[in-house]
């Protein structure tokens, strides 16, 4: 049976990768056939973007065209790490992925038509669920500011904009079928932040809930009630 692909997607500062991470080791320790991987990938191509975004000066057209090959190297051929994604589906992984081409759609879609940015992006298959990271621009603002180097990104009034387009890229993602998350990390007074912990607990018992309506219809449209695989039973003794 085919896996489930996830997507995590947010500005920069948002925690992203901290949370993908998590959310990939607790459903491995769960006992579920998992995988984390990430996006810009740790292949020649991945390694080139790494580099180039923390120039000042480089064409956007150029970012563009890059994480889309990126991109499509890591769905046929994998990140440096592990298989293609699409391999990994087809093996019946839950593929955990730390930014995807929705986040070229909101980043590079600042700068260039977004007709032309999803054309490029045109082999990248659709996440069955996209985790939408949602931080206001002056916490994440405050969590750059503490790093090393700062990457072309790591702008105030930049990060305002790939945050609206988010927006209407989540909206859109929907309406072509995925299944978006939003998990807002402020507390409910609006003035604090919860817990790296309390946040990911959100998250996994929500993409969990997910997960188990997605596998059962998978089963009711194969029409084999008895269907049994890795994650049998697993995903409903994760959210009790």
């Amino acid at each position: 049976m085919r896996g489930i692909f996830i997507a995590f997607e947010g500005v920069d500062g948002s925690g992203i990768t901290t949370h993908s991470r998590l959310v990939a080791e607790k459903l491995k320790k769960a006992g579920m056939k998992a995988v984390y991987t990430k996006e810009p990938t740790d292949s020649d191509i991945g390694k080139l973007i790494k580099s180039t975004i923390y120039k000042e000066r480089i064409d956007s057209r150029l970012l563009a065209l890059l994480f889309a090959t990126d991109r499509l190297y890591h769905v046929l051929y994998g990140d440096g790490k592990n298989e293609g994604i699409l391999k990994l589906l087809e093996k019946g992984f839950i593929v955990i992925c730390d930014r995807y081409k929705y986040s070229s759609f909101a980043y590079q879609g600042v700068y260039q038509p977004e007709g032309w940015v999803r054309r490029i992006n045109q082999f990248a298959p659709n996440a069955d669920i996209i985790v939408y990271l949602d931080v206001p621009i002056e916490v994440v603002m405050r969590r750059i500011r503490e790093r090393e180097r700062k990457s072309v990104f790591e702008e105030k009034a930049f990060l305002k904009e790939v945050k609206k387009r988010f927006r209407y890229t989540l909206k859109r993602a929907e309406k072509e079928g995925a299944r978006v998350v939003m998990v807002n990390e402020l507390e409910s007074n609006k003035r604090s932040i919860r817990s790296i912990e309390e946040v990911n607990s959100e998250i996994v018992e929500k993409i969990t809930a997910i997960m188990n309506e997605l596998e059962s219809n998978k089963r009711n449209v194969e029409g084999d009630k008895n269907v049994k695989d890795d994650n049998d039973g697993v995903l409903e003794k994760m959210i009790r």
